[in-house]
């Protein structure tokens, strides 16, 4: 799961995923660049299922939660964009229940110290 918070910001757009901004596209590498995100889900998933979080074959979804975006045209292109990639987004209106019914605490808590010497290693 990626979450985004810059109390700053106008909110997620839609160009940061459609291909039509790279610059934009480079804060959201997991969703913008097909070999990293595979070496990552590769890599998750393994270090996952060593830790009993998960099985070896589980599937991962890449999930953004995002507490604002930017206007109505970009919520409803980006809800139309991740459909269509198979990614969930969790808006403004994402709350912990959400995060209880992917079993996101229950990952947490099973793998809650992560060897990032392993992870780099791969």
């Amino acid at each position: 799961m990626e979450c985004k918070s810059y109390l700053d910001s106008r909110g997620v757009a839609l160009r940061a995923f459609d291909g039509s901004d790279a610059k934009f596209a480079e804060r959201f590498k997991l969703f913008s660049d097909d070999n990293l995100r595979n070496v990552v889900f590769v890599r998750l998933r393994k270090q996952l299922a060593a830790c009993g979080a998960c099985a070896p074959n589980a599937a991962v979804k890449l999930c953004l939660a995002c507490g604002r975006i930017a206007t109505t045209a970009d919520r409803e292109g980006l809800h139309k964009h991740f459909t269509a990639k198979g990614w969930d987004l969790w808006g403004e209106s994402c709350s912990l229940r959400q995060a209880k019914r992917a079993n996101v605490q229950q990952v947490v808590h099973k793998c809650s110290r992560i060897n990032v010497e392993e992870w780099q290693s791969g």
